[in-house]
């Protein structure tokens, strides 16, 4: 069983399959395009955990999975509980999406992360932003794709910063953080029986908005040696925090003064063609390794080589109708694309996760060069005019 049919889950989709599986589609009606691929598409609230028991159960199913979001891992966790299934447990995954419990528990399990509080008002702000200074964040603990998160530099932006952020939540409180200044990156990996099979540091292709989102990563990330140590402790050290087991995890750190800080984790693949960069990076299907990892079968890891890899996700700077598409030939190095909207289809310019239109993937031989060709890719290409 797999929940929701959007592109976060399309390729996940197609994979189950195309390994022969059976595969169950749960989400509720709407124009998702991993419904057609499914062997079997259910009408259920994928946040409605009996709703989605009740259908695994029936059709007793052998795993439940997903992936790039942290909304619905509660349901999955549930479902596992339930059925004994292989997969993280509902505590768990309900400690790795609520980022007001995770970061309790990183405080308590020594895990190296921001200062913090859980806040209500915006005198608590003020008075946590008095005691520690300018930039700080806030947060909203029940959202991911970098969804309700704002860096505010100063004094005067952070009442309207507040009232913002507090919108975006379903929770009568949001956290907020010490700006750690450093470096973003991240890391895949996935935990089996309490072991970490394996460790994939990747860099971040970042856009500057109220906030750093990241729309693409690179891997092997340049610092690598340097950082590997400290993060596989950091990672542990969250694995036990959160007691998460028997999933993927998404991290995002900070590299600050050459030490590791915890940003967040998610106890589930990444989104932002992740997988996609396991995948390349490694030469080996990440998607079949996830799928299989949850039906239980005995898989290792398997790395054949490390390829220089660069994944991105395609974003608009304006909003409109898209009138007119055109796609030049692609370089051999592009070795994925896909564009989301056709004519007619209406586009936001980019403000979160939620707004990109598309992917690229390249595989090369330098780093600099994929970037390059990145650019160009992006700029004489890809053209779409908006109305």
């Amino acid at each position: 069983m797999i929940l929701g049919g959007g592109y976060y889950q399309l390729p996940l989709i197609r994979k189950s399959v195309e390994l022969g599986y059976y595969t169950i589609v749960c989400g509720i009606a709407g124009n998702y395009p991993g419904y057609q691929y499914a062997s079997k598409w259910v009408d259920v609230d994928t946040f409605d955990k009996n709703a989605v028991l009740t259908v695994a159960q029936q059709e007793k199913i052998d795993g439940i999975l997903l992936c790039g979001s942290d909304a619905c891992m509660p349901t999955i966790g549930y479902v596992c509980d339930k059925m004994n299934l292989i997969g993280p447990s509902e505590q768990a995954t309900i400690n790795a999406s609520n980022k007001a419990i995770m970061k309790e528990l990183f405080v308590a399990n020594g895990v190296r992360t921001a200062r913090y509080k859980k806040i209500e008002s915006l005198e608590e702000a003020k008075a946590f932003s008095e005691e520690h200074g300018f930039p700080i964040v806030l947060k909203v603990v029940d959202a991911s794709g970098s969804k309700g998160v704002i860096i505010v530099k100063d004094e005067n932006l952070l009442s309207s910063s507040f009232s913002s952020v507090i919108k975006e939540t379903k929770l009568p409180y949001i956290i907020i953080e010490e700006f750690v200044d450093g470096k973003e990156f991240g890391a895949q990996s996935f935990v089996r029986n309490g072991v970490l099979t394996f460790v994939m540091p990747h860099g971040d292709v970042v856009y500057h908005g109220v906030t750093d989102i990241p729309i693409g990563h690179y891997a092997p990330y340049e610092k690598e040696q340097e950082i590997l140590p400290d993060a596989i402790e950091q990672l542990n050290l969250c694995v036990r925090a959160l007691g998460i087991n028997n999933t993927a995890i998404n991290a995002d750190f900070i590299l600050s003064k050459g030490k590791v800080y915890v940003l967040e984790i998610g106890a589930r693949a990444g989104a932002t063609c992740l997988p996609e960069l396991v995948s390349n990076h490694f030469s080996m299907d990440y998607y079949e390794y996830l799928l299989r990892q949850c039906l239980g079968d005995s898989i290792s890891f398997t790395c054949q080589s490390r390829e220089n890899c660069l994944v991105e996700t395609l974003i608009s700077k304006q909003t409109g109708i898209v009138d007119c598409i055109e796609i030049g030939e692609l370089p051999r190095e592009a070795v994925s694309f896909t564009l989301y909207p056709q004519k007619g289809d209406f586009v936001h310019s980019f403000r979160n996760a939620w707004d990109r239109i598309g992917t690229l993937v390249l595989k090369g031989e330098e780093l600099s060069q994929l970037f390059a060709m990145s650019d160009d890719i992006k700029s004489n290409l890809i053209k779409i005019r908006l109305v």
